[in-house]
Formats: C-alpha cells, structure tokens, sequence
C-alpha cells in the first residue's frame, strides 16, 4: 500500500509560485530573497527534497556573493558555493545508493543525467584545494539549470502514466556480465584446481551483478530525483529482481543453447547437474541478497508456460529446460515448513493459468504433476483439475457443425433433468427435515412489544417467560 507523499507546498501553483521567484528573472534579488526565505519556512514544517535542499544553500550562496561583492575575502563565499554543490551532489546520489556493494558517485550521477564535473567539483571541495570562485559560480548557475529541468519542470508537468510504466533506457545491458560469468563459471566446473585461484574473479563478477541490481533499483527510482519517488522501497526491489530475472530466461541465459544439454530425456522436468553446477554459485549469491529471488524467477517461469507462446526457434525442449528450473528452485531455496505453501501456490497459478489444455501448455501441466507428486493430499486436489483442464472445452480436432448445438441441448437436459425432477420421497423427506431444523432456530432480531412481555424499565432488559 502506498503512503501519502508528503510535500511542503499546499499546491502546485504555490511550487509554481516559488519557481518563477527563481527563475523568471536572474537579477531580481529580491524574488531570489522571497525564493529563500520560502524554502527557510517549508523546512520547518516538513524535510525538504534533496532538490529543495539543494535549491535552499545554492540561493543562499548567489545572495551572499551579491551582498559582499565589496568584501575582499572571498574565502567565506568559496566555501558557501562550495557547500552547495556538495550537497547538491550527495543529496541526489545517496539515496540512490542501492544493492550489497556501493557504487561510485560518478556512475550514479551519470546514470541520473548529473553533469559529471559537478562530481569534480564536489570532489575538489571535499578532498583537494576548494575551485575558484569563477567555477564554482558557474558550478553555481548550471546546477539551478539542472535543477530546473529536471527537478521543477517535471514535478509541474508530471509525464504520462503511461509511459511511465516503461522500462528505463538507461539501464546497461546484462549480457556481457552474464557472458563473462558462465565463461568463468564453466571454466572452474571443468577442472575444480582453478576454484581457489579464481575465486576473486568470481567475487567480482558477483559483485558486478549485484552493482547491476542497484542500478536497476535506480532506473526503477522513474527519474523523481527530488527523493520522492513514486515506488516504494519494497516495490523498487521487486523491479529490479524481475529484471534480473528477465535477463536469466533470456536467451543463452539459465536454458542452454545447445538442445542437446537442456534437459534428460528419461526424467520429466530435471535440470542437468552440470546447469546446476555451473548457475547455482550466481542463483545463491543473488538469493542471498535478495530473498524474493525464487520465488519471483518461478513466478516468470509459470507465467511463461502458462502463456504456451515460445521464442522464435526454440522446441518443446525450452519449456522442459524451464520446467525443470521451477522445480530445482522450489527444492533448493524453501525449508521444509514453508516448502509445501510455495509448492501450493506455484499449482494454483499453473491450474488457473492453464484454461483450455493445449499442446503448447502440456509441460504447464506436467510440472503440476511433478510439484504435486510429492503431497498426497495436493495429488488429490490437482488429479480432478488436471482431468477438467483436459477435457475442458472442444478439442481442436473436432470442428464445430450443427449436430454440435444439438449435442449441448442434450447436456443441458440431462443436467436440468437431474436438477429439476429430484424423487419425489426424498423432497418430502428432506423437506420435513429442513422445517423440523428450522423450528429450533431462533427467528433472529425482531422488535418487542407489550403482547410479548416487554415493559419500559430503566436499564430495557427483557425477561422472556
């Protein structure tokens, strides 16, 4: 559920207010006072945004160089200048500083469309010799630029909803990761002398993996870089894992290439263990960090089977291969208490996604039987299902033709016969049974009077005789 955002203006026009003060007219120091001493009193109410935040010392350092352009110090104006931009930088960044392993401030900025010598600039301020006062003016000025742009005209003019649904452009691609990752991976499998000494390469392709989640969770922050993005933080998650999940069923992803190694002929739905060895190092390790992992990668797996839709070239074996990875994951990645819940929930997505049985669908069906053969009490449940979903609907062999219409008029018959003609014995036996019950059950609410023993009292008991 989504917690109402809470912002320091009453309304847009009055944001709108305060960013013509700003911006309609450079010179006017005085609107830039009002500006200030706006955002001086939105602090006190509620934290402002980053970008507010920004905004507030950005003014305050352009007000303080108008009123001491006779002072000969410029040391005090160098450092306010450079406090903005510092704030200016980390305030936008740290948020957005997501996954187990950080990430440097220039990636996240340029990810974000931050100028990247703002990022110089916050680093000669914090670690080096503070910039002259021409750069940080300038630093100045294109970060109120910046800020318009991105922070003001978009939270004014909201973009469609639509499109904002879409996945982000700016996300890097999977792939080569993905493809460094079984290089590696396949390599170790083959001679296991090279796991001790390849282990920090391991460590830092597991490490990129989790750098490309953060920024996921960046692209999911849908460019509100004033700190209040739409999704919460639970929600950011969960779209960065679908991608990452997205990315493994991929081609060349969890399902081999090569036919021949996607799974074994004699065992329905089964991974082949060198599969397992060579992507279970990465499935852990992701696990590890996001517990929600499993769970949705077999939600995207049933989905998927369910849909009966193949990618251009693939074979039945594709689906096996997928089948046989919702199974490995339900097995691997639950305890045994929770284990059966997941099991029962996976079943209950497959039969309801299921409809009409198919021939694209069949391996939707057989991983049902395969989840539930282990749970005598889920056989029960999913036989009489499967056996519905089998003979549910025409089959596509037999073409519609008149004597179908006849042959539904003679269903539905029956059905009304069994229906509307009960024996005649058991209706009046069952109807003397329903009256008899009846008769001992009290009549419910109903309001009292005096013909029935009621009298005003002080308290309104009612004493039935």
């Amino acid at each position: 559920m989504h917690l109402p955002r809470r912002v320091p203006w009453t309304s847009l026009a009055e944001l709108e207010k305060l960013c013509g003060w700003i911006f309609a007219d450079e010179s006017d120091a005085e609107s830039k006072t009002q500006a200030r001493d706006r955002l001086a009193a939105w602090r006190v109410s509620t934290p402002l945004p980053p970008a507010l935040e920004s905004t507030h010392a950005i003014l305050s350092a352009h007000l303080l160089d108008l009123s001491s352009a006779s002072t000969s110090s410029s040391l005090p104006l160098r450092q306010a200048y450079a406090l903005s931009i510092v704030r200016l930088v980390n305030g936008l960044v740290d948020p957005l500083q997501q996954g187990a392993y950080a990430r440097s401030i220039a990636a996240i900025a340029a990810q974000i469309g931050l100028p990247s010598w703002f990022v110089e600039v916050r680093h000669g301020a914090t670690h080096e010799d503070l910039p002259s006062l021409e750069i940080l003016r300038e630093a100045a000025n294109q970060s109120m630029r910046w800020l318009l742009h991105n922070y003001f005209l978009p939270t004014l003019n909201p973009p469609n909803p639509t499109a904002a649904t879409a996945i982000p452009t700016s996300l890097r691609p999977f792939a080569p990761i993905l493809k460094e990752y079984k290089a590696l991976l396949k390599l170790i499998t083959r001679d296991a002398s090279l796991r001790t000494r390849r282990q920090n390469d391991l460590n830092k392709l597991l490490r990129q993996v989790e750098r490309w989640v953060g920024e996921a969770k960046v692209a999911a922050w849908d460019g509100s870089w004033g700190g209040h993005a739409d999704l919460q933080d639970e929600e950011k998650e969960r779209f960065a894992v679908d991608r990452f999940c997205e990315r493994l069923l991929d081609k060349g992803g969890l399902v081999p290439v090569s036919k021949s190694k996607r799974h074994p002929a004699k065992t329905p739905l089964a991974t082949e263990p060198p599969n397992v060895a060579l992507w279970s190092p990465l499935l852990d390790h992701a696990a590890s960090h996001h517990p929600s992992l499993p769970q949705q990668l077999v939600s995207q797996i049933c989905s998927y089977l369910v849909e009966g839709q193949r990618p251009e070239g693939e074979d039945a074996t594709y689906d096996a291969a997928l089948g046989g990875w919702a199974v490995w994951l339900i097995h691997a990645f639950e305890d045994d208490e929770a284990r059966d819940g997941w099991r029962e929930d996976t079943v209950a997505t497959l039969l309801a996604g299921l409809g009409k049985a198919t021939e694209e669908k069949r391996f939707a069906k057989l991983l049902v039987e395969v989840l539930s053969s282990p749970s005598p009490h889920l056989v029960a449940k999913t036989s009489h299902l499967l056996s519905i979903v089998a003979s549910n609907g025409p089959k596509a062999s037999d073409p519609w033709s008149k004597s179908s219409l006849s042959e539904m008029h003679t269903r539905l018959s029956q059905i009304q016969s069994l229906v509307d003609a009960p024996s005649t014995t058991k209706a009046v036996t069952a109807g003397s049974a329903r009256a008899e019950a009846a008769s001992g059950i009290p009549q419910g609410w109903k309001m009292l009077s005096e013909n029935d023993g009621w009298k005003p009292c002080p308290i309104g008991v009612f004493l039935a005789t």
